[in-house]
């Protein structure tokens, strides 16, 4: 396996989870195309795009960050600090 996503509605947000890098294979743009590719399975009816990350996964943010994401909370995921990231879908 190279890498894996994951998308699903919930209201009015595209929820992106469980994006994965097999980790002899990152850093190559990979996660940045999987995300992509989820970003642009999005139904019409989603009006934002949503996910987290673990909160010390620099790496991580820093690619959301660059593709257009923002902070907007913090909570602790099975015992784990996450950042929630969003941003909204221009149509």
């Amino acid at each position: 396996m190279i890498g894996s996503v994951r998308a699903r509605m919930s209201g009015h947000d595209w929820e992106i989870g469980r994006l994965i890098v097999a980790p002899d294979l990152q850093s190559q743009g990979i996660g940045r195309w999987l995300l992509e590719l989820a970003e642009s399975q999005a139904p019409e009816e989603a009006r934002s795009v949503v996910l987290f990350t673990g909160a010390k996964s620099k790496r991580n943010l820093t690619m959301y960050r660059k593709a257009g994401y923002r902070v907007t909370g913090a909570s602790e995921h099975l015992g784990v600090p996450t950042k929630h990231l969003a941003k909204r879908i221009s149509r």
